[in-house]
């Protein structure tokens, strides 16, 4: 079973930090979990909602820069 250790442990084969994620019998990982050493990993990918982006706008905005014909403007 994986888990993931809240405190540090270390034995012939691995030395685990807080944090670290590590592959146990699930009869050790079991006794790990219940004395409140570790907490299991899902293992299944978490779908998260995610914030659909604002539409992208184009188009004129504003007056134009260049004059049209029969402005004047600027002569």
């Amino acid at each position: 079973m994986l888990i993931k250790m809240l405190v540090g442990i270390s034995g012939p084969f691995y030395t685990l930090d807080p944090g670290d994620e590590f592959h146990f019998p699930d009869d050790e990982a079991g006794r790990l979990i219940d004395a409140g050493f570790a907490i299991p990993v899902v293992e299944q990918p978490i779908e998260r909602a995610v914030k659909a982006s604002a539409p992208e706008r184009r188009g004129k905005r504003g007056r134009d820069v260049v004059p049209t014909e029969g402005d004047n403007a600027g002569e």
